[in-house]
């Protein structure tokens, strides 16, 4: 919640600030906000365990890493979902953050201030998040949860493409109406992606035993990491190459077929043995 404030209030704030001061003093700042962070967890104090192993090194590093990937291909359910989790952050990431900078900059030309403001919208939408999930897992499963977002934002992204393309662009002859078009879409993204985030947090921490909690954690945001960067490269380029709106669909199509092929294990695999309580999830 408190990372989610922060991401509402600094977009905004870097917009205004890059509107009065060059990149010089805004960087400077940044600069010292480190310092001044690396100063505060400089005096943390950790309590110590007993668990950890004796040498902390490559070696024991890649004896934890094997052991999670051990254990995710030993349950069908967290391997699917790491199947489907490494192909749409391949094709989502890319698009909320090099294609929302592209199109907001060079497609719809709008200031600093104003993709600041797109990017807060996001932001909100992430602090509303946690309450609506709290409401939906009472009432569906978890794997119908996951399907749903996927599904949905796959639909919003296929929006998106058709804002940005030439046939909607021409319609208007200034550009405020689509910039509100693409706010209320990406407000509606966030959000949906943030529920299926709770949702898949969720079942991972139902299916991982406790004590491999750290190890198999772990080993998935690494697998998730490592395509974010390749994703980024690969569609950066193409958004120099061809028109925005293509690779728009391009995303979009992937992660619907993956959705799609994965639909009957999310809404009548292994998740079955979730149950849902006026309490909440078990």
């Amino acid at each position: 919640m408190f990372m989610n404030i922060a991401n509402l209030i600094s977009p905004v704030i870097a917009g205004v600030l890059l509107e009065v001061f060059n990149i010089f003093i805004i960087l400077t700042i940044n600069a010292i906000s480190f310092l001044l962070s690396f100063m505060c967890e400089s005096m943390l104090e950790i309590q110590k365990t007993n668990d950890k192993p004796e040498k902390i090194n490559l070696n024991s590093f890649l004896n934890d890493f094997l052991t999670g990937i051990d254990f995710i291909k030993s349950k069908r359910l967290i391997l699917n979902i790491l199947i489907i989790g490494i192909i749409v952050n391949f094709t989502s990431n890319p698009i909320l953050s090099v294609g929302l900078t592209f199109i907001s900059k060079q497609i719809l030309k709008i200031t600093d201030y104003q993709y600041g403001i797109l990017q807060s919208t996001f932001a909100i939408s992430m602090i509303a998040s946690p309450f609506i999930s709290s409401i939906i897992a009472k009432k569906y499963k978890l794997g119908k949860v996951l399907f749903l977002d996927i599904f949905s934002v796959s639909i919003l992204y296929f929006l998106v493409s058709f804002i940005i393309s030439p046939i909607y662009l021409q319609g208007f002859s200034y550009i405020l109406k689509p910039y509100i078009s693409l706010m209320i879409i990406i407000f509606f993204v966030g959000l949906i992606t943030s529920i299926g985030n709770i949702a898949l947090t969720t079942m991972l921490q139902i299916e991982i035993p406790l004590k491999l909690m750290g190890r198999v954690i772990a080993t998935v945001s690494t697998c998730l990491m490592i395509v974010t960067p390749l994703g980024q490269m690969i569609f950066g380029i193409l958004f120099d190459k061809i028109p925005s709106w293509i690779n728009i669909i391009i995303c979009a199509s992937i992660n619907f077929v993956v959705i799609l092929f994965f639909k009957n294990y999310l809404l009548y695999g292994e998740q079955e043995h979730f149950v849902t309580t006026n309490d909440g999830i078990e």
